[in-house]
């Protein structure tokens, strides 16, 4: 899944088969928390040089952790501060 600063939701149906509703729940948790959290917005004001690989990396870390705090089931081997040291 993912997300787009239109507020658009993109979703390979394969995947979503795949993970299942639980799963696929908490994946939608964490697209929603890109939104909610503004990280288009923020990323745009911080202008073109932005690495916006490592911009996405560092926003899925955060949006992960919290949820893992939560306990929403995630796919393995999400990223998180952590595993990313």
């Amino acid at each position: 899944m993912a997300v787009d600063r239109g507020w658009r939701l993109y979703v390979d149906p394969a995947k979503l088969t795949g993970w299942g509703p639980t799963l696929a729940g908490g994946v939608l948790v964490h697209e929603v928390g890109h939104l909610v959290r503004a990280h288009a917005e923020r990323a745009a004001a911080l202008g073109a040089d932005l690495d916006h690989q490592l911009w996405n990396v560092c926003a899925d870390a955060s949006i992960n952790d919290d949820l893992i705090a939560a306990n929403v089931p995630l796919p393995d081997g999400v990223v998180t501060p952590a595993t990313r040291g």
